[in-house]
């Protein structure tokens, strides 16, 4: 089983998690400049409870990519992140861009990732915002797809014709959580 966190799940007890069989956790970076303030303490104590971990970041496509990205880098390395897990960018909101403007923006974040960061960077969004406001592109496929959607299929945006990763429920309930967690899996 595989969860995203982020701060809002707050103090997880990773040691319960594991047990209850989570193997992964995804770990929410930051959005933008920001960091999530449970980032270093998920992603460290999930890596110690012996879990996979990957991570997560949202970008804000208005601000200055090329400082967004190196903040995202300060704060992989700040807690040793292993160059072979992977990195999603959250893409869910527009920022008021739409059209070309945001399809760019968007495709600029992600080469530069994939330069800064290497070939372990996905794309983590639902068809749900892909569709009306990225839509069809020769780009997407490039990168693996982390899709959202709480149906008993998933559902595949434009631009892609498989999934890494399926979210399939924000309302898991996993031991060692407080409240409920996002559940995702692999096809």
């Amino acid at each position: 089983m595989i969860i995203d966190v982020s701060r809002y799940n707050r103090v997880i007890d990773f040691k319960k998690v594991k047990a209850a069989g989570v193997t992964e956790v995804i770990s929410r970076i930051g959005c933008n400049f920001n960091a999530d303030p449970f980032y270093a303490r998920n992603y460290l104590r999930a890596n110690d409870a012996g879990m996979k971990v990957a991570s997560y970041f949202v970008p804000n496509w208005t601000y200055d990519r090329t400082l967004q990205l190196e903040a995202m880098a300060a704060m992989l390395d700040g807690v040793g992140w292993n160059r072979d897990s992977m990195v999603w960018i959250d893409c869910e909101v527009t920022n008021g861009y739409s059209g070309t403007t945001l399809r760019n923006a968007i495709q600029q974040f992600m080469v530069s990732s994939n330069v800064l960061l290497g070939p372990t960077v996905g794309i983590y969004t639902g068809r749900w915002w892909w569709d009306p406001n990225v839509g069809q592109t020769s780009w997407a496929a490039n990168y693996p797809l982390w899709t959202a959607a709480y149906t008993t299929v998933p559902l595949i945006p434009k631009g892609w014709t498989k999934y890494a990763l399926w979210q399939y429920s924000e309302t898991g309930k996993i031991d060692g959580i407080p409240g409920s967690t996002d559940l995702n899996r692999r096809p």
